[in-house]
């Protein structure tokens, strides 16, 4: 009967020493042989520089400038289904002084005509301004988290800017399209409940 030394002994500590270093010679003639990846380069970062919006033409907001009726879809007055849209609004040509402003090309103040609208009031932001990269014009209407954005230009008929709204939510989906608008202009002192 063989004896197999414990492996606590001296002998059997001899024993278990042997067999792990030939298991790391084992290894190693395994694993060795295996090639170290080269480290890669990293590729170069490329940086955007941002360019200046392209000036406006001279007399661009002036032009469009005035008092208007806005229409929506179905060419009922805006404010019977846009949120914070009303019927008339008058385009000032008073740059707007909201620091939000600062990425479109231009941005001026907004005057909501006609009766009052219900709802609060407490945090409404509304501005007309010229987008970044086309003539466009956007007429925003919000409060704090809701509103409407009338994303116009000039139309086939002289004085109407024709475009489509989208909507704004505090919930997903964040925007929704509004359907076509349309702003026709007309006499600041035609508008109903506007004081001359």
């Amino acid at each position: 009967m063989m004896i197999l030394p414990s492996r606590w002994s001296p002998r059997g500590q001899r024993a278990r020493g042997a067999a792990l270093a030939a298991l790391a010679i084992a290894s190693a003639a395994g694993c060795g042989q295996r090639e170290i990846p080269a480290a890669r380069t990293p590729a170069p970062v490329s940086v955007a520089v941002s360019t200046p919006a392209p000036a406006l033409p001279e007399g661009w907001a002036e032009r469009l400038a005035g008092c208007y009726a806005l229409f929506d879809h179905r060419g009922r007055p805006a404010s019977d289904s846009l949120p914070y849209a009303p019927g008339h609004a008058r385009l000032e040509t008073t740059p707007w002084p909201d620091p939000r402003a600062s990425g479109w090309r231009g941005a001026w103040t907004l005057t909501k005509l006609g009766p009052p609208l219900p709802g609060p009031r407490q945090y409404e932001v509304q501005f007309w301004a010229a987008d970044s990269l086309s003539d466009s014009v956007h007429v925003v209407f919000g409060g704090s988290f809701t509103g409407s954005e009338l994303i116009v230009a000039p139309g086939a008929s002289a004085g109407t800017l024709s475009g489509r709204a989208r909507i704004s939510h505090d919930h997903p989906p964040f925007h929704t399209d509004g359907g076509s608008v349309t702003a026709v202009r007309e006499p600041c002192t035609e508008v109903p409940g506007t004081a001359p």
